[in-house]
């Protein structure tokens, strides 16, 4: 796949983010349900992995993000949705957080958004 091709289906997919869709996402993949479902997997394998700093790629409304960071890990989401991340932003808030950050950044160019930064690990 070239760089236009990619840039095609970046644009595709953010026009597939409207505010109509974000509003539902949450409701559609309910994050109490999701949490217990998941039991602490992440949270485990990242402690295994002795990950301090945590990049979530394609956050979408910010669960994992939100998740990884009251379980005590340095995250940022990132999602190329601005909607998704101002999502994400008022979840976090909701639930009292404001140590975690969320940046607008496609999934396909990491090193605009982040040139110099590292993370110990990565979720997509």
């Amino acid at each position: 796949m070239n760089t236009r091709q990619l840039n095609e289906l970046s644009n595709r997919f953010k026009e597939e983010y409207s505010t109509t869709f974000v509003d539902r996402w949450d409701k559609l993949i309910n994050w109490e349900r999701r949490h217990a479902n998941e039991g602490g997997f992440f949270e485990r394998v990242l402690t295994e992995a002795g990950a301090k700093t945590v990049l979530d790629i394609a956050c979408g409304t910010g669960f994992h993000t939100v998740t990884l960071s009251m379980a005590g890990f340095e995250v940022t989401g990132a999602d190329g949705s601005a909607n998704m991340v101002l999502k994400s932003k008022q979840n976090a808030e909701r639930i009292g957080l404001d140590n975690v950050r969320f940046v607008e950044a496609e999934w396909t160019n990491l090193t605009k958004a982040f040139p110099t930064e590292k993370f110990d690990a990565m979720y997509v």
